[in-house]
């Protein structure tokens, strides 16, 4: 069963996780009616808690996994984890606060979703590599990481739209 797990393992990383992530694929982002002062307001408000979300996310996004003797470690600080968690339900919240401009509704809403998912898959994957239990990681890997990374894809998206929105 051990080798089975580990089989698993190397086939999702070598296939690059084999998932896709939702939203990713030929999603348009929402089309921002707002006029420029209102997108550059709103953009001040959500760059700071982007930008936080972002960097101790991303590092989550990009996991390390090695084996060696039939066991399985993850190459990310559990820490490392557990603050991308806390700076994800932060920033939900901060969201929250917030509302947006009239023709910005559509893409707060997005952006609030991508938060909402990302926190289970965030204390599933918490849970798998603290287990050290190479079926429960496999597992995390193919269901929780694609909504982290999906949360990432979210921000960098929202972040260029905001931008050109305000120019």
């Amino acid at each position: 069963m051990k080798k089975f797990a580990i089989l698993l393992i190397v086939v999702l990383f070598l296939a690059g996780c084999g998932v896709q992530i939702p939203g990713s694929q030929g999603d348009q982002p929402p089309r921002i009616t707002a006029d420029r002062a209102a997108v550059q307001q709103y953009w001040d408000q959500v760059r700071p808690i982007l930008d936080d979300t972002a960097r101790d996310v991303a590092g989550v996004a990009d996991v390390d996994v090695n084996f060696d003797g039939g066991n399985v470690s993850v190459g990310i600080n559990p820490n490392a984890i557990q603050q991308a968690q806390r700076e994800t339900r932060q920033g939900l919240d901060e969201l929250k606060a917030i509302q947006p401009p009239d023709g910005l509704e559509e893409t707060h809403r997005r952006l609030i979703t991508a938060y909402e998912e990302a926190l289970p898959a965030l204390d599933n994957f918490i849970g798998a590599v603290q287990s050290g239990d190479a079926i429960r990681i496999a597992d995390s890997v193919r269901n929780d990481l694609p909504k982290i990374q999906r949360l990432i894809s979210e921000i960098d998206a929202v972040r260029q739209q905001l931008r050109q929105a305000s120019k």
